[in-house]
């Protein structure tokens, strides 16, 4: 059986929508890179994108979503998806500050 398979059946029960980002997805994303399953976080980039982050529903904070844009633009770009990959990185460098920079 698949090593991640419980990290991803927790992520998708975690999602109050296929839209959400949940604090598993870090969790998820960050086994794979280590074990370089990067297929199994490009599959879940491409079948569920995330388009919700809503601490109130799933607890997710900035770091959650920095996380998800890093890891997942590390497997694509271990995949050669370069474009998707600078497209995650670009969107983490462009997120909302949640405090002053010093």
């Amino acid at each position: 059986g698949e090593v991640v398979a419980p990290l991803r059946a927790a992520t998708r029960a975690a999602r109050p929508t296929r839209d959400h980002l949940t604090k598993q997805h870090s969790f998820l994303f960050s086994a794979c890179v280590a074990c370089g399953r990067h297929d199994v976080v490009a599959a879940d980039v491409d079948s569920c994108p995330v388009f919700e982050t809503d601490p109130i529903a799933t607890g997710v904070d900035a770091m959650d979503y920095l996380k998800y844009c890093d890891l997942g633009g590390t497997a694509l770009l271990s995949l050669g998806r370069y474009a998707d990959a600078a497209e995650l990185f670009l969107r983490a460098t462009t997120a909302p500050a949640t405090a002053p920079a010093a």
